[in-house]
């Protein structure tokens, strides 16, 4: 039976009510790598934190309606800032601290017209600031706890746009979606109702808090009144140590996880009877069902699968966790996306985008309703009448009278590797930039046991060129540390080809989907 919450317009005002009526619950938790408790905030001090926040904000002199670039680790501060700019009707917009190059972190900014960026300080020597003039960068190490009551206007009104997030598209550049506050509250919401999250719950955040899926669970935590458990990051090693020891009854996982987790069954055993988590969320990259159910068969904690993307502010549809154990083991077998979420219209649109498919025909998937993104920076299309176009071809089949969806492929030509989205014209472009050898570059996920794709490139070379040579030569750049492209969307598979071997239309496009069945990830070498 879910449970309601009353209607948020502001998220201070929000935190600042359940202060009152349970101010020594745990709202935040940060803990060492290996999951020993660190710091253990109450609603209370969260608060307080909160109010800190809205005074630093403002004493920097951030404004409704101003865009803030973040970078920021996964922390407390980060989410403690994020839902104070929020409340004052400020816009965020986190960077990737770990994967983004310089040239990323200028774009998003840029593209955002962000007017501050505000870096934590233990990585400022690390990020080559920004040689952007219009932006102020600001430090942070802390929260000044000065008796101040000096708190700028607050916005009672969740329809403004919060966070702005970047997803990797088929062109070069990453795309902004812009998601209101309301677009936000409804997924998280829709998230709580979907697994049951209540104040007792506790959540490990496994993912970075610059990528929707943290961003989302968080925030029905926050709704639920119950428990966020921050980490450093995910540690394959310490994993089960860490749920463990913060005693949480929930998280959220990728296939990169699921399949680092299956050799560790030995640890889980050591520690299986002080262990609390009852329910495991995946998704946000295609999940292979033989690791899901070996997963299950060893660890016996159910894994319920969600599907949806950033321009969704997350889940679009999840595998109820209401089914019977039979239905549940059948589902996982079969890969099922799941049902739509409370809030969602989803359908099967043909080819030609024009007719709603019946049951077992395939089409595009696309989705209508209040957890939609606003749209692209730019205005770039992504909508008809209405219903944003997710990219993803599937089905959907009426089971036990519900309507369960199923995905068959990507539509786009994104590589999602461990939930991140690659751009293959993007990893392309970078290449060319390292190697004046390379004539054309054609890059393609292959399937990846951890990641689900990883991410593989088929290169033409320049004539007169020691191809042989021209291979050792990148392949040795790709090893070091470089300024063009980042380890996470660095190839790891390469083959060389003719360029009248490329599979062509009759316009001469080359057809990727077409490389990817002619060129098999056997065939390629590693990096």
């Amino acid at each position: 039976m879910y449970h309601s919450i009353p209607s948020v317009q502001n998220i201070y005002s929000f935190v600042l009510e359940i202060s009152k009526k349970a101010p020594h619950r745990s709202s935040l938790i940060t803990c060492s790598q290996d999951g020993t408790l660190c710091q253990d905030f109450s609603y209370a001090d969260l608060a307080e934190n909160m109010t800190h926040a809205l005074q630093y904000l403002h004493e920097i002199g951030i404004k409704r309606g101003d865009c803030i670039a973040l970078a920021f680790t996964n922390s407390t501060d980060l989410l403690i800032l994020s839902w104070a700019a929020w409340s004052m009707g400020a816009t965020t917009v986190p960077l990737d601290t770990r994967n983004d190059i310089q040239e990323v972190y200028e774009y998003k900014i840029r593209t955002t017209q962000s007017r501050y960026l505000i870096i934590q300080k233990n990585l400022h020597e690390n990020i080559k600031l920004p040689e952007i003039k219009s932006v102020s960068i600001k430090i942070f190490s802390h929260f000044s706890h000065k008796s101040s009551t000096l708190l700028p206007p607050l916005i009672h009104n969740p329809h403004h746009i919060a966070l702005i997030l970047f997803t990797s598209g088929t062109t070069g550049n990453p795309k902004g979606a812009q998601l209101s506050l309301q677009n936000l509250l409804t997924n998280a919401d829709g998230v709580r109702q979907w697994l049951d999250i209540k104040s007792n719950d506790r959540f490990l955040v496994n993912l970075p808090l610059h990528h929707i899926n943290s961003t989302t669970f968080c925030l029905s935590l926050l709704l639920s009144e119950g428990t966020i458990v921050v980490p450093p990051a995910y540690s394959n090693s310490n994993f089960w140590s860490q749920v463990e020891k913060t005693k949480i009854t929930i998280t959220s996982i990728v296939q990169s996880i699921l399949y680092d987790q299956l050799s560790h069954k030995e640890e889980f055993e050591a520690k299986k009877k002080n262990i609390l988590l009852n329910r495991i969320q995946i998704g946000s990259a295609p999940v292979i069902a033989q690791s899901a159910l070996e997963f299950e068969d060893s660890f016996h904690i159910p894994l319920f699968q969600g599907y949806g993307q950033t321009e969704t502010a997350l889940r679009v549809t999840g595998v109820p966790i209401s089914l019977s154990p039979k239905l549940h083991k059948k589902m996982v077998e079969e890969n099922s996306i799941g049902t739509a979420m409370s809030w969602a219209d989803v359908q099967i649109l043909d080819k030609e985008g024009n007719q709603i498919q019946k049951e077992n025909e395939e089409g595009e998937l696309v989705v209508k309703g209040d957890a939609v993104m606003r749209g692209y920076i730019g205005k770039e299309p992504a909508f008809t009448d209405g219903y944003f176009l997710t990219g993803d071809i599937g089905y959907f089949q009426i089971i036990e009278k519900q309507k369960f969806f199923f995905l068959k492929g990507r539509k786009k030509e994104i590589i999602i590797k461990g939930g991140v989205n690659i751009s293959p014209v993007a990893v392309e472009n970078r290449l060319k930039k390292i190697s004046s050898d390379i004539d054309q570059a054609y890059v393609i996920g292959v399937p990846d046991n951890r990641y689900g794709e990883e991410v593989a490139v088929l290169l033409c070379w320049k004539k007169n060129i020691d191809t042989h040579q021209a291979m050792e030569n990148l392949k040795n750049i790709l090893r070091s540390k470089n300024s063009f492209i980042g380890s996470y969307e660095t190839p790891k598979y390469f083959f060389s080809l003719e360029e009248k071997k490329l599979p062509k239309t009759s316009t001469g496009k080359v057809q990727r989907i077409l490389l990817k069945k002619q060129y098999p990830k056997e065939m390629f070498e590693r990096l």
